[in-house]
C-alpha cells in the first residue's frame, strides 16, 4: 500500500512541474558572447569596408585601378594568405585532426609534429601504420 501512495504522489509532483512549466512562458533574450578581453559595455565593433585605399587590398581582383594583368605575388604585394591551423586526415573510415593525436597546438611546426611522432611511435609501435597516415597528412599541410 505505502508503494502505491508514493507512486501517486511522484506522479502527481511530476504533472504539476510539467504544467507549470509548460504555463510560464519565459521570454529571455540570449546572452552576450564575451571573448573576455573586452569591456562588457564595448559597442559591436564593425567589419572595416575593403576599398582600394586599404592596405592588403588586392586591386586586380575587385577593384578597377591599378594593374590588372592578375594577382601579384611576392612579399611586397600586400596580399596576405590564410593557411588552416587544423590538420584533418582519414583513417580506416575515421577523420582525426592530427595535432590533436599528437597533443599538440594547432599549428605547431613540423619539426615539433615529427618529434611527437617519434615519441609516439618509442610508446605504441602497434599503431605504425596510423602514425604514417599522420605524418604524410602533417607533410602535405605544412610547407617546408
Amino acid at each position: 500500500m505505502g508503494s502505491k501512495v508514493f507512486l501517486y504522489l511522484f506522479v502527481a509532483a511530476n504533472l504539476l512541474l510539467i504544467l507549470w512549466m509548460l504555463a510560464v512562458k519565459r521570454t529571455s533574450r540570449p546572452t552576450p558572447l564575451s571573448m573576455g578581453n573586452e569591456p562588457k559595455s564595448s559597442p559591436k565593433s564593425e567589419v572595416p569596408n575593403m576599398d582600394d585605399t586599404t592596405p592588403g587590398f588586392n586591386s586586380s581582383l575587385g577593384s578597377s585601378s591599378g594593374s590588372s594583368s592578375g594577382p601579384s605575388s611576392g612579399p611586397s604585394s600586400g596580399l596576405k594568405t590564410e593557411r588552416s591551423l587544423n590538420c584533418q586526415f582519414m583513417f580506416n573510415g575515421h577523420s582525426f585532426d592530427a595535432y590533436e593525436v599528437l597533443g599538440l597546438p594547432a599549428g605547431a611546426s613540423l619539426d615539433a609534429c615529427l618529434r611527437a611522432t617519434l615519441d609516439l611511435r618509442r610508446r605504441r609501435p602497434q599503431d605504425g601504420e596510423f602514425l604514417d597516415a599522420l605524418v604524410t597528412a602533417v607533410q602535405m599541410q605544412i610547407p617546408r
